[in-house]
């Protein structure tokens, strides 16, 4: 009888389809873009499945670590460096975008802050251990202060009604 294993590829331990080079970076960043201006332009009387919601904000989460986790891991490999973190600034962008939508009032994309958080912390923390010589590449940096100012949106959106009650919780 023959072995059942299946064979490893060099990409099957990546979170990534192994494409790269700028035609595909500029593809995922478009896509990115376009989901995220569909999303917040689409009229209430439209239906979109939570679903749809849910798949774009795990890509965006995705998206914003996967560019420094495909140089990291696989420096044996041939990677274009020069468009490196801007699938990352685009995903920060995004989430941005879907943070300030959801905080206007948009019922369709409320449930976006609380998917995309998971990400963004996870992002604000690989970023933490990437510091090298007490700097960042300027495209993490900008993709930094977008995270940062998707949170500060988010906590500023709170009513202050919950963020008293959450105080006297901690209390």
């Amino acid at each position: 009888m023959g072995s059942s294993r299946s064979q490893s590829t060099p990409f099957s331990q990546f979170p990534h389809s192994g494409r790269q080079g700028l035609a595909s970076t500029r593809k995922v960043q478009s896509n990115l873009l376009a989901s995220v201006l569909i999303l917040t332009i689409v009229p209430v009387t439209v239906k979109v499945s939570q679903a749809a919601i849910d798949h774009c904000c795990f890509l965006i989460s995705q998206k914003l670590t996967v560019d420094e986790v495909n140089l990291l891991y696989t420096p044996h490999m041939r990677f274009n460096t020069s468009n490196s973190g801007q699938v990352s600034l685009t995903a920060a962008h995004c989430a941005k975008t879907l943070t300030i939508a959801a905080a206007s009032g948009n019922q369709l994309l409320r449930q976006c802050p609380r998917l995309l958080m998971p990400g963004l912390i996870e992002f604000i923390a690989q970023s933490a251990g990437m510091v090298e010589g007490g700097t960042l590449p300027d495209a993490r940096l900008a993709a930094l202060n977008e995270v940062w100012k998707a949170f500060s949106l988010f906590f500023a959106s709170v009513p202050e009604d919950l963020r008293e009650s959450s105080r006297l919780r901690s209390d």
